[in-house]
């Protein structure tokens, strides 16, 4: 038998060999059988072409499939790690507010007297109050770290504002107008504004 036949036959055997080949095996299964039967040189030649052809196709499939399983998928990157961060810390005080307001409500029932309205209405007031800054300092702190504003100083703002809410709630719930309730309330005022300024910056920096 003339080489290039023996070497159709055997890129045949290879390519409907293993199942992973999928249509190449068969291919290599009907390219065989013309072989068998008997053709001409010139159709010998452009069977081992279809199926050299048909095997390197193949090859390079099982190829890219088996360095995509060593590979692995692509480990994930976090957008805004600092944002995050105080997320979590704002999120867990807001959990930890929305508790004691439940609590407080659960324990004193249908009391309607004012020491336990008042200390009702105290633990609801941290909490909403908490709420409602800590959602615009969490986007301030999202669009500001996006935009390329300083880490140190993101840092140091989101975790003077998380010291700011708890001398906040701590004055709330102990005493109202305390002076710590002052404190966490001109603190937070003032943060708010410092990162307003900071995304300000940040947005006008490349038009600069």
């Amino acid at each position: 038998m003339p080489t290039g036949v023996v070497c159709g036959v055997v890129c045949g055997v290879v390519c409907g060999g293993p199942p992973a080949a999928g249509r190449s095996a068969t291919v290599g299964r009907s390219l065989r059988g013309r072989i068998a039967v008997g053709a001409s040189p010139s159709d010998r030649g452009v069977v081992v072409s279809s199926l050299s052809v048909s095997c390197s196709r193949s090859s390079a499939n099982l190829l890219v499939a088996y360095s995509a399983a060593r590979v692995g998928p692509s480990p994930k990157t976090s957008m805004a790690p600092i944002s995050a961060s105080f997320a979590l810390l704002i999120g867990a005080l807001l959990t930890a507010l929305a508790i004691n307001t439940t609590r407080l409500r659960l324990h004193h029932g249908r009391d309607r007297s004012q020491g336990a309205l008042e200390q009702i209405r105290r633990a609801s007031r941290a909490h909403g109050n908490t709420l409602e800054h800590g959602l615009l300092v969490l986007l301030l702190l999202f669009f500001a770290e996006t935009h390329g504003a300083s880490a140190t100083a993101l840092c140091l703002l989101g975790t003077l504002f998380v010291l700011a809410r708890i001398s906040y709630v701590f004055g709330m719930l102990t005493r109202p107008t305390s002076t710590p309730m002052k404190i966490g309330a001109g603190l937070t005022y003032t943060l708010e504004i410092t990162l307003l300024s900071l995304l300000a910056r940040a947005l006008l920096a490349p038009a600069a």
